[in-house]
């Protein structure tokens, strides 16, 4: 059975631990596309490095990973830098932003085409998200999207709306709403350490987080998407996508980082 094709279009970046003094590659697009290159998907990763020594890190880490790079960008300018804290209890805090040359990211006509060849597109931070979506439609209006819409705007021809409860102000009932009446056919809001909660109008699902020791919780929610969506494209069951995803999440929380890139975090990954 040929591996699904899925682009993750979007920001990449350098994450520095200031715990630890380490720097390792990141960014909510980039870890969700190395994540579901874990798990077997053939993926196009579509972003952008500014001309620097990070942006090249950036691009051998992903070639690593077995991420398909061949669409990225240089641009003028920097590539993206986060600093990062880890807390005690596994959370993180983030000290800095830098967006660099993925703030002014957004991908030409060329590359639209190639993503709308996939089987299924996830969005990460992307500027002009709305009308990247119109585009895309237009083009392939049968084409799955997701998007992680806590870093992108809008809710139009999504297949699903992923949202993080820690950024909405009321309940994730209300906030799931808001994305189907906005368009959207699903929304799935994760909840850390409560689980996920998903609903389509008409019905909902809700599943409890795994029991962990958190080492550090940077790009879980990533994780948690890539899972979703994997699974979703196995078995087109969303019960099946969400227990998929719920234990990726979990799986990420066990090392530091987007996705295991320290040689012993590689090691027990590998298992």
């Amino acid at each position: 059975m040929p591996r699904a094709k899925v682009a993750v279009v979007g920001d990449n970046t350098v994450d520095r631990f200031l715990d630890t003094g380490i720097d390792l590659i990141g960014g909510d697009a980039l870890n969700t596309a190395v994540q579901l290159a874990m798990l077997g998907a053939e993926v196009s990763y579509f972003g952008a490095i500014g001309d620097d020594e990070p942006g090249r890190l950036v691009i051998a880490e992903a070639q690593r990973c077995g991420v398909d790079v061949a669409s990225v960008v240089t641009m003028p300018g920097v590539t993206a830098l986060t600093t990062i804290r880890v807390l005690p209890n596994g959370d993180r805090h983030f000290e800095n932003e830098d967006f660099g040359v993925t703030a002014e990211y957004v991908p030409d006509e060329a590359a639209l085409l190639r993503i709308a060849s996939a089987d299924w597109v996830h969005i990460g931070m992307l500027p002009r998200a709305e009308a990247f979506r119109q585009r895309l439609f237009d083009i392939a209006p049968l084409l799955p999207i997701s998007q992680d819409c806590s870093v992108a705007r809008g809710f139009e021809h999504l297949e699903v709306a992923f949202l993080s409860a820690a950024m909405v102000a009321d309940t994730v009932e209300a906030a799931a709403t808001r994305a189907l009446e906005g368009g959207a056919q699903l929304a799935v809001v994760t909840m850390g350490g409560d689980g996920v909660y998903a609903s389509d109008g008409e019905g909902h699902w809700q599943l409890p987080a795994q029991p962990i020791q958190p080492k550090d919780a940077t790009g879980a929610g990533d994780a948690f998407m890539a899972g979703y969506i994997s699974g979703f494209l196995a078995t087109g069951e969303v019960a099946a996508a969400l227990d998929t995803g719920v234990r990726r999440g979990a799986f990420a929380c066990t090392y530091t980082g987007g996705w295991p890139q320290t040689p012993e975090d590689r090691v027990r990954a590998e298992g």
